[in-house]
């Protein structure tokens, strides 16, 4: 992948043709006078003609030692990054020039090579021939190192996230079990999907962006050509033609593939995945789980209900659902708000990558290169906002909780915490007493 600067071009003016006259040419002058004069004339229109040929020409050093190049923005070109490529900024150095570009982006797979191919480009106007070839070629290695530092940060992170893991789970050892029990245990394996050609395991956790990466798997099975394409609307369908390990009844055949395909998961930062629960299935209209759980939340929870609350199940209260959460046992909640670690198996399989929705970008598109399926999938940016736990949507929720029962979800959900290094979001740890 190369990257260039684009060349203006200025035309030279039309060069004046110069004659010199001999002054000195009356009879009788010597010989060597003469020839001096020659050697003047021939001089100064050397000199003269220099001056012509180069006195609108760009070629030349900058005025400074270091001029400030930006991409789009020298010699009066305005910038026109998109909003996407305005990331962190990186500068080379040159020797005679300071060149600043645009960090990749997970939005923008070639920031620089918009910039510098057709949105905006850099001017030579402040460069000499072999200035500009230096930068030319320093940007060119300096993109493919800015890469390279950003897959190496990604790795650095996964090792950080694993070695949580690890650590928690070694706190729980009764948490632990074999390849060999996982694979006799059918009724642990639903949430394994699994793809044969290109050997990879997927965990899924609702409300985790589980149906993007189910739409993926669906993708590599050949029933569609991306993921956008997937028809959400016969999803009950689609979703049970996906391979997953529970369906194979085979222990040899399922232990052979945990051994040996790579497995990943995304997880979520645990409050917030309960409330994204609650709001899609209980707040907003959904018959079937208004039906059929906000009914018997209703029923539990809330003194005098009226009959068509009890019939309906419309209405339920998130003080009334979190109190549902906490006075039921954790592997008997729906598969929605059933805390993470109850359902990925964390200290039993040895995950080799850890997504968190939080750096979903971030994290598919270091995962889908790992799996080597990058080239036939890709998934559209995952807007990652409103998950940190600190918008006011979440805390308009979380406050109408007391501090009682906030303490009884931490202590419901504290696993997923620990497990997978989320910190406290800061008016959970104030309604705890503790510094988030």
């Amino acid at each position: 992948m190369q990257y260039r600067f684009r060349e203006t071009e200025d035309h030279m003016q039309t060069r004046p043709t110069y004659y010199y006259t001999d002054c000195f040419s009356m009879a009788g002058a010597s010989k060597t006078l003469t020839f001096a004069v020659m050697l003047l004339g021939v001089a100064f229109f050397v000199i003269s003609f220099s001056m012509v040929m180069f006195k609108d020409s760009n070629v030349k050093l900058p005025e400074s030692p270091k001029s400030e190049l930006s991409a789009g923005n020298v010699a009066g070109v305005t910038p026109r990054l998109s909003k996407k490529g305005e990331q962190q900024i990186q500068r080379l150095d040159t020797g005679n020039t300071v060149v600043t570009f645009g960090r990749q982006s997970m939005e923008m797979k070639h920031p620089l090579k918009n910039v510098t191919e057709g949105r905006g480009f850099m001017s030579t106007t402040a460069l000499d021939k072999e200035t500009m070839s230096e930068a030319n070629a320093s940007l060119a290695a300096n993109y493919e190192q800015s890469n390279e530092l950003d897959y190496r940060e990604w790795n650095l992170e996964q090792a950080r996230r694993k070695a949580i893991l690890r650590e928690t789970c070694a706190q729980h050892p009764n948490w632990n079990m074999s390849i060999e029990r996982i694979s006799r245990g059918f009724n642990l394996l639903w949430p394994f999907i699994y793809d044969d050609k290109y050997k990879v395991i997927y965990c899924t956790i609702c409300k985790v962006a589980s149906t993007t990466w189910k739409s993926v798997f669906l993708v590599l099975m050949g029933k569609y050509n991306s993921t956008q394409a997937v028809d959400l609307g016969q999803w009950y369908t689609l979703d049970r033609s996906l391979h997953t390990l529970q369906k194979l009844r085979n222990p040899a055949e399922i232990e052979k593939r945990l051994r040996t395909y790579k497995k990943f998961i995304f997880v979520r930062e645990p409050f917030s995945r309960e409330l994204s629960g609650y709001r899609n299935k209980l707040h907003k209209m959904n018959k079937y789980y208004q039906k059929t759980i906000g009914t018997k939340i209703i029923r539990q929870f809330r003194k005098n209900p009226d009959k068509e609350a009890l019939q309906t199940g419309v209405g339920v209260t998130f003080t009334e659902f979190v109190k549902y959460l906490t006075k039921t046992p954790p592997e008997s909640l729906d598969i929605h708000w059933r805390p993470m670690y109850k359902m990925v198996l964390p200290c039993a399989i040895e995950y080799d990558y850890i997504g968190h929705l939080e750096t979903a970008d971030w994290d598919t598109h270091n995962i889908l290169k790992e799996t080597g399926i990058n080239h036939v999938v890709e998934i559209p940016s995952q807007k990652a906002s409103n998950l940190s736990g600190s918008n006011d949507i979440f805390n308009g929720f979380f406050n109408e909780l007391n501090a009682s029962l906030v303490q009884d979800m931490y202590n419901t959900f504290k696993y997923d915490v620990e497990l997978f290094g989320y910190p406290l979001p800061e008016l959970i740890a104030k309604k705890l007493g503790r510094n988030p």
